[in-house]
């Protein structure tokens, strides 16, 4: 993926992975490039920079390059499959998340009600926003995706209806993502790409395997 200089990039993992498979290929500087994970528990970002030595928390030996704290002790977070997490670089560069392709059993996600959850696309192919599927617990229209627009600069909303319609002919295309006016989105989260969903109350939601990957 890649990530653009002194830019909070919304980017995530494919599988439940140490932080340490989030790999710099180019373009990182030794202390100055950070990720934010949010943590649950405590409710706030953990932040770890990138080093070209990191050392071990406990017996302070030298564990070479990766993430770390502010003082260089090696972090040993984990990024759950389909989590979003913000990535920041003091100037433009490329990295590489390592994992296997998530399986169908496990790409489901509880969002908590009335919070934003930072989400990703976890499979190495583009889905549509439409693949963002409810399980349960989402209310008519009351419950919305936001996701970044590079070309316009600004976030794009759609919310969930137990109806939508076709945006030419407007003929009824059954539930779905829509804008305002319940017309069916067809906007693609590209692989890797973060966004926010927010569930008006606890609900659970799917990616559905995308039609490349299907054998």
């Amino acid at each position: 993926m890649d990530a653009t200089g002194m830019q909070f990039t919304e980017v995530g993992a494919n599988e439940n992975v140490s932080i340490q498979k989030v790999l710099p290929i180019s373009g990182f500087q030794n202390g100055r490039d950070s990720i934010k994970l949010w943590d649950p528990e405590n409710r706030e970002y953990i932040t770890v920079r990138y080093w070209n030595q990191t050392y071990d928390a406990v017996t302070d030996d030298p564990m070479g390059s990766g993430w770390g704290d502010g003082d260089q002790v090696r972090a040993e977070d984990t990024i759950i499959a389909g989590q979003g997490f913000w990535l920041q670089t003091a100037a433009n560069a490329v990295c590489l998340t390592l994992g296997e392709v998530v399986g169908t059993n496990k790409n489901e996600t509880t969002l908590v009600g009335n919070q934003m959850d930072l989400l990703c696309n976890p499979f190495p192919a583009k889905i549509s926003i439409q693949d963002v599927s409810p399980v349960s617990g989402f209310q008519n229209g009351r419950d919305t995706i936001k996701f970044w627009d590079p070309q316009d600069r600004e976030y794009t909303t759609v919310r969930y209806w137990n109806q939508t319609y076709d945006a030419i002919t407007d003929d009824p295309m059954g539930p779905g993502w829509g804008d305002g006016d319940q017309v069916r989105a067809d906007d693609m989260i590209d692989v890797g790409q973060g966004f926010w969903i927010q569930a008006a109350a606890n609900a659970v939601v799917k990616f559905k395997v995308p039609v490349a990957l299907v054998e």
